[in-house]
């Protein structure tokens, strides 16, 4: 839902998209710049770790470094996902201020709604 509330999304959201990990779901510590063990286990099931992904890409990103996922992130229709192809690198800072970011976007729907 967040991810439709995006000012930035002008395109309908597929009903054919996985959930993707940001941080694979398997931790491997030396793979991860500025992530630790304490930190992953913190953040990988997070909502700033999370993010709608068209089906294909999330089969083609899965298991790669973020660097890496980025080339497909590009391919993507959902603003959300282009927004991080933007960053330079995905370290827990960035998983916890994208945190807020969606806490901050729901909230705001909701007291609309309220």
């Amino acid at each position: 839902m967040s991810s439709m509330l995006n000012d930035k999304q002008h395109h309908v959201i597929s009903e054919d998209f996985h959930i993707e990990h940001i941080v694979p779901q398997k931790w491997d510590h030396y793979k991860y710049n500025g992530w630790d063990e304490s930190s992953y286990n913190r953040y990988h099931e997070s909502l700033g770790n999370l993010v709608p992904l068209e089906k294909i890409l999330n089969i083609k990103s899965s298991h790669r470094f973020f660097e890496e996922k980025k080339l497909y992130y590009l391919q993507s229709n959902i603003q959300d996902v282009l927004d991080l192809s933007e960053l330079r690198t995905w370290e827990p800072n960035n998983c916890k201020e994208r945190n807020e970011i969606i806490k901050n976007r729901l909230a705001n729907f909701m007291s609309d709604w309220l």
